[in-house]
């Protein structure tokens, strides 16, 4: 068994059933929800220094 884990906060986002065993990272919905915030507002405070 695999389990999946959120590289961000440890979260467990699921187990995988592969005849493996061992940790996948990856992102959990929270922290791919709050990245994608970050990053639109970069890109928001980058325009308006673009603006000045």
């Amino acid at each position: 068994m695999e389990v999946l884990v959120c590289q961000n906060c440890d979260q467990i986002i699921t187990y995988l059933e592969q005849g493996k065993s061992g940790v996948l990272y990856g992102k959990c919905t929270h922290c791919i929800q709050h990245d994608q915030k970050k990053e639109k507002g970069v890109i928001q405070t980058m325009l308006t220094s673009q603006a000045k």
